[in-house]
Parts: C-alpha cells; structure tokens; sequence
C-alpha cells in the first residue's frame, strides 16, 4: 500500500510539516505535549468548580488508599526509592555552597516543633530556578502547607 504524503501546517506552533494522514495536526512530539496540556488547563478553568467539588468529595476517602498504593510500589522497587533518595540527597549537596553555615542549618533541622517541616524556600531543584541549602533559604511550614507547596515557588512572596 502506497502512502500518500501531504502537507500539514502545525495547530501550535505554525510551521509546515509534511504529514501521511489528514488527521494529522500537529508537527511532533513537543507540540502534542503543549497541545495536550493547554487542552487539560482549559478543561480545568471552565471546570474549577465541578473539579474542586470532586475533589472535595473523593479525594479524602481516596488519601488512605493512595497511600497504601505508593507504599507497596516503594517495597516492589527499592531500587528505584534508592535511586530517587540518592538523587534528592545529592542535589542537596551540590546546593551547599562553601560559605553555609553548616551548624547553624543542623540548628534549624534539630529547632523544628512538632507537625513542622523544614522547607526550602526556593526549591532546590525548581523547573525556573533553583535555590541554596543555606540558612536564608529555610524556613518552617506546617506538613498541610509544606505538601501543598511541594516543589514550587512564587515570586514576589
């Protein structure tokens, strides 16, 4: 069977591309991530209340269940947790540059109250930036907020 090959102009980013099926829009695989995900952000914001509402209903009595599905996929690949905490441990390490003060961040680790966390203001490996395992860049957050925030940060806070 022959092929017929046309030419198609990409939805998200415009350029000319050359495609074997008319169902074709977009030009390759980045574009069909951005695609996707400004499809799933328009969904979300003519839907935020429906979602919140779902959420507000299902997501407590899913929370246990989650839980208990990441701890037996942690026990069937340790190796992996391994090698996800190596990483985490060896980012931490590479953002202490030489002039932290290393006493005075064990101080703010052993000083955090109970039902605190000890975060990182600015994350330390953010998709925009990323921060410094120093003093100035701790901070405490209650375990709601801290989850919450998880790897993020804003501007201007």
């Amino acid at each position: 069977m022959k092929l017929k090959i046309t030419e198609g102009i990409c939805r998200v980013c415009g350029i000319r591309f050359m495609r074997t099926t008319r169902r074709r829009k977009l030009c390759g695989l980045s574009c069909r991530r951005i695609f996707s995900n400004n499809r799933a952000i328009e969904w979300y914001n003519a839907n935020k209340e429906r979602k919140q509402e779902y959420d507000k209903k299902y997501a407590p009595s899913r929370r246990k269940e989650n839980r208990e599905a990441s701890k037996r996929w942690r026990e069937a690949h340790p190796g992996r947790k391994n090698h996800d905490t190596a990483l985490r441990r060896n980012a931490k390490r590479k953002r202490v540059p030489a002039w932290a003060d290393l006493c005075k961040i064990k101080e703010i680790y052993e000083n955090c109250p109970d039902g605190y966390h000890v975060d990182h203001i600015i994350p330390l490996r953010g998709k925009l930036v990323s921060g410094l395992h120093v003093p100035e860049n701790l901070q405490y957050l209650t375990v709601e907020d801290n989850l919450k925030k998880a790897n993020h940060y804003s501007w201007g806070e």
